[in-house]
């Protein structure tokens, strides 16, 4: 009969002190398996002061079992209306990532579907918008702060007004902080350029139904999550090469930080600046769309 450990969470524990408590779990509950292996005899057990309840457990290092990949599986649905009014979303999405001081890796798969519904009978108004993305930023390790590799991105929207986004760019990244230390400090300045193939849905406001573009972009990603909670941040700067003037500049964080036991901060925001919209629909803006929001508009 399999024995379950389990801990309690702390109202006022940190993602941080939460994951080490986990992983202290997760110790003495392989230590029956550990010992019907050959691994047996590499095992050490030590203790802390006798002030101290934990044990901690330390073997010689080993293989990891999942080869640091790291996977989260996401859904989130609801519904709301009355007789004017109604609005449903399904979404859902599967990541996963893995990082080591050689190679870092993160793949994003997910998938969207709005429905909405404005008054009733003869003037009744609905619609409904789809989205389907994916994406992958690979980098191999020249040095312990430089790394080159590539992204990959598809997209299909009727919001956005692409029946086929397609972007594949080279990429070098410098990362301010040695990647052995990214679980928990991340300072990493990355550049890429390349390509990217666009096939809309309807004729847009340069009378394009499709185009290739060069574009370029250099971001700045800050991430830390330490005991007084995380912070994390992104600024990034991007512009096509065919038109200078169609650029962009975002700004982006988020923190959660401890003042004091009990009393956590939690901030988040984004903003950007953007004039290189070249997706938008051609043709006047109806009340519909400005109201609705049901495709993207220039702005």
């Amino acid at each position: 009969m399999n024995e379950v450990k389990q801990y309690i969470r702390q109202a006022t524990a940190t993602d941080d002190e939460d994951r080490k408590e986990a992983v202290e779990k997760i110790r003495l509950g392989l230590i029956p398996y550990l010992l019907k292996t050959e691994k047996a005899k590499d095992m050490v057990i030590s203790f802390k002061d006798a002030g101290s309840q934990a044990a901690e457990i330390a073997t010689k290092p080993g293989e990891d079992p999942w080869n640091f990949w790291v996977f989260n599986l996401n859904m989130n649905g609801y519904f709301s209306g009355d007789r004017n009014y109604s609005s449903s979303s399904l979404s859902g999405g599967i990541s996963a990532g893995r990082v080591t001081e050689k190679l870092k890796t993160s793949f994003s798969l997910n998938a969207n579907k709005n429905k909405n519904r404005f008054g009733e009978g003869d003037e009744q108004f609905t619609y409904t918008n789809e989205r389907y993305g994916f994406s992958n930023t690979t980098v191999w390790s020249l040095t312990s702060h430089l790394s080159a590799g590539g992204y990959v991105s598809a997209q299909k929207s009727d919001y956005s007004n692409y029946d086929l986004s397609l972007a594949v760019t080279p990429a070098v990244e410098y990362n301010f902080v040695p990647y052995s230390e990214s679980n928990n400090r991340y300072i990493g300045l990355m550049y890429r350029a390349g390509p990217q193939y666009f096939n809309y849905i309807e004729e847009t406001i340069f009378s394009q139904t499709e185009e290739l573009r060069f574009q370029e972009s250099l971001s700045l990603d800050v991430s830390f999550n330490q005991k007084w909670g995380r912070v994390s941040g992104s600024t990034s700067f991007s512009h096509y090469f065919h038109d200078f003037s169609k650029k962009r500049l975002s700004f982006s964080g988020y923190g959660e930080v401890r003042l004091v036991k009990g009393l956590s901060l939690n901030l988040g925001g984004y903003y950007a600046i953007q004039r290189d919209q070249l997706n938008i629909i051609k043709g006047t803006v109806s009340d519909q769309d400005l109201l609705t929001r049901r495709r993207q508009l220039d702005s």
